[in-house]
């Protein structure tokens, strides 16, 4: 389950905070997210709120003894959720649809290239308002609501509910509503607290720098906000607009001076200007349009419960390794089968971890504990996630790729300009000092830091690639390659994909997809690996 920081910045506006967080928690899991809410000082009665809100777990007051001002209020807040992959931006005078979190998480999940996504607002003074998109966007196919009170959140909502997921967009969001990725907030910085006591200007700023660095910023065109126009923390009627616009504008004008960096292009395929996607998984569902089929016909495997951690023929010069636990081996124990196959047909050994090493550490972070495990016996090894299917059985594209005599080889990421910019999903390491090196210090953060979970620092692949790029940053040691050649997202699969990764795909499309794939494909029983395998 995905989990958001929402952030809420407050001050002395009791009775409308109180039907903004009335609206939250009856729209919205309460596993989805942890509202902080930054208290900038309220001499009101808004304390009083405070005696039942702490009732909710998810729910953290922050109070403030001195007016901080919104920008400042939301900077204190990005600096509190430093643990979270996505951040929120609300505020206190809003009221928000069903189902708005879970339509963010699948704009920003199905478009890698978009940074931050708003709704669409009852609002006419600014330009997301429902009537002034209508009007700006015909080909977007909102539909009339004339009648509707903009008011009647319920209402509206039943009539665009359906729409696609969203649209790109160049203008920037207001930030009354707003879901950005942690990792761009970690590209460009906090708000610029220029904009404080103006209050106005820093969205500009802030989607500016974000386009700056190619990021891309949408609406979720299903998605419905009510926002009151009589009272707004963020929209301070004495601001002086004026002052604000120069200084966004100056910004602008600097950053056009400045060379602009060069980004690798990541790949483009099936990334349309319009999100069509109804929801994350779609793309794998138009790829393979018989999932139900699928579904019906397989019966998810279970790995050969005689066995534990094991390798499977030891001492060969190539080697594959891969790490499951308990809680995911109803598609895990299919990536098993794939890798077996893979290594009997092409005489590899393989190296199958059913169990973690570190008992306080989150699995995903013990690969390079793995890998240090058995890398001296061979002469390269291969990490492979357990999300992942190995289709070319006969294709020897690890060791084609290992004949480059460089040390450490990765795939590129979706995107080339997140924090990202390699996916630690599959690699190959050879037999090295300097690879070795790598993997050492990759493994003492883990074990220094103990996460505890996957996002912890920014996730063990942020961990990996900041250490890369630290240490070779001129790529002497390192090579990357796009993802087509090894380490493939199913939205890009074609009939040459060597490898299938499942990357961040929820658990009801890889367990039927990768069952129904070996079930059809794979054809080796037991008895045909079980003589050549020791326990680890």
């Amino acid at each position: 389950m995905k989990k958001a920081a929402l952030i809420c910045v407050t001050r002395n506006n009791a009775l409308k905070l109180q039907t903004t967080l009335n609206s939250i928690i009856r729209h919205t899991k309460a596993e989805s997210y942890d509202l902080y809410i930054i208290d900038n000082a309220s001499t009101d009665e808004t304390l009083g709120i405070y005696q039942e809100v702490p009732l909710a777990d998810n729910i953290t007051i922050v109070r403030s003894g001195k007016n901080l001002h919104w920008v400042g209020g939301i900077n204190l807040g990005i600096d509190m959720t430093k643990g979270y992959q996505y951040v929120g931006f609300l505020n206190d005078d809003i009221e928000v649809c069903p189902n708005w979190l879970e339509n963010f998480f699948d704009v920003l999940d199905c478009n890698l290239d978009v940074a931050a996504v708003g709704p669409i607002s009852s609002s006419d003074r600014n330009w997301e308002g429902y009537d002034n998109l209508r009007r700006r966007f015909l080909n977007w196919g909102l539909p009339t609501i004339d009648g509707v009170d903009r008011k009647n959140i319920a209402e509206i909502h039943k009539h665009i509910s359906t729409n696609g997921s969203g649209c790109k967009i160049d203008d920037p969001l207001d930030f009354f509503c707003i879901l950005l990725r942690r990792s761009a907030i970690e590209r460009i910085g906090y708000l610029d607290s220029a904009f404080a006591e103006l209050g106005c200007g820093y969205n500009d700023d802030f989607c500016e720098r974000l386009k700056f660095l190619n990021f891309r910023l949408a609406l979720s065109t299903r998605t419905y906000v009510f926002k009151n126009d009589e009272y707004s923390y963020s929209n301070n009627l004495n601001a002086d607009k004026i002052s604000a616009s120069k200084i966004v504008l100056s910004k602008k004008n600097a950053i056009l001076e400045q060379k602009k960096p060069q980004f690798s292009e990541a790949p483009r395929e099936g990334v349309s200007l319009f999100i069509e996607m109804k929801s994350f998984w779609e793309p794998l569902v138009k790829l393979m349009p018989f999932h139900n089929y699928c579904a019906e016909k397989v019966s998810v495997s279970q790995p050969f419960p005689s066995l534990g951690s094991y390798v499977f023929n030891p001492g060969k010069r190539f080697a594959i390794c891969t790490l499951y636990t308990p809680e995911i081996v109803r598609y895990a124990a299919e990536s098993e089968k794939s890798i077996i196959s893979y290594c009997i047909k092409n005489d590899y050994t393989a190296y199958i971890y059913r169990q973690g090493i570190y008992e306080d550490i989150h699995p995903a972070w013990h690969k390079a504990r793995v890998i240090l495990n058995h890398l001296a016996n061979h002469s390269e090894m291969v990490w492979v996630d357990a999300d992942t299917l190995i289709l070319q059985q006969h294709n020897k594209c690890f060791e084609t790729v290992a004949k480059n005599p460089k040390e450490f080889h990765i795939s590129r990421d979706l995107t080339n300009y997140g924090p990202t910019i390699y996916n630690s999903g599959v690699f190959i390491v050879k037999n090295s000092d300097w690879a070795t090196a790598l993997l050492q210090d990759w493994d003492q953060f883990a074990q220094t830091h103990r996460p505890a979970r996957l996002w912890d620092h920014g996730s063990d692949q942020k961990v990996l690639c900041d250490l890369i790029l630290s240490k070779d940053s001129n790529r002497e040691f390192h090579e990357a390659y796009e993802m087509s050649v090894f380490n493939t997202d199913p939205r890009f699969v074609n009939e040459e994909t060597f490898l299938l990764h499942f990357m961040s795909y929820p658990l009801g499309y890889r367990i039927p997809w990768m069952s129904y794939w070996n079930a059809n494909n794979l054809h080796f029983r037991e008895e045909h690996f079980i003589d050549r395998i020791q326990p680890l």
